[in-house]
């Protein structure tokens, strides 16, 4: 038995994994079985968190801006260019395929509008290393880096993570 491991994050893939009982279940000789449960974080996701949490905290503190503010101007800044030039997943290629199809229309705020509603939450992990790499950087370069991360194993993770996806 074919066994799929389906994340329902939002109505569409709701209804793209019912589509997808639906054409399973026109082979009469097909049966399902669903279990439906709530979706664990896994360690090293919640360690990206953390850290995010962190310099975010740091970066409120120093800025006086709000944590929201900071985090859409990073959102665009980084986070746009790794969903656009590499998106995984159906909700990063609609979420660019929306702002292109507006685009081609020539309603540059709708595209905008679109653009603006990007998430972190559809990031893969080495999205989400990468993401926080360019944010590190950025802040280098501008001679503003970010506080060390205190926790050894945090560290000692996000540092392991980068070395893996060639960024250090």
């Amino acid at each position: 038995m074919k066994q799929i491991s389906k994340s329902l994050l939002d109505d569409e893939s709701i209804v793209g994994f019912v589509h997808l009982c639906q054409k399973s279940l026109e082979n009469k000789k097909n049966k399902l079985e669903m279990v439906l449960r709530n979706r664990t974080e896994s360690a090293t996701h919640a360690q990206f968190k953390a850290i995010f949490g962190a310099w975010f905290d740091y970066l409120q503190d120093n800025e006086r801006r709000s944590i929201d503010i900071i985090h859409r101007e990073m959102k665009l800044k980084f986070l746009v260019r790794i969903y656009e030039n590499e998106p995984v997943g159906n909700l990063q290629n609609m979420w660019a395929e929306n702002i292109i199809l507006w685009m081609e229309r020539g309603a540059v705020e709708k595209a905008l509008e679109a653009r603006n509603r990007i998430s972190l939450s559809w990031a893969t992990k080495e999205q989400m290393c990468h993401y926080m790499y360019c944010i590190e950087m950025y802040y280098i370069e501008i001679d503003r880096p970010l506080p060390v991360i205190e926790s050894k194993e945090k560290r000692k993770t996000y540092e392991n993570f980068k070395k893996r996806m060639g960024l250090k």
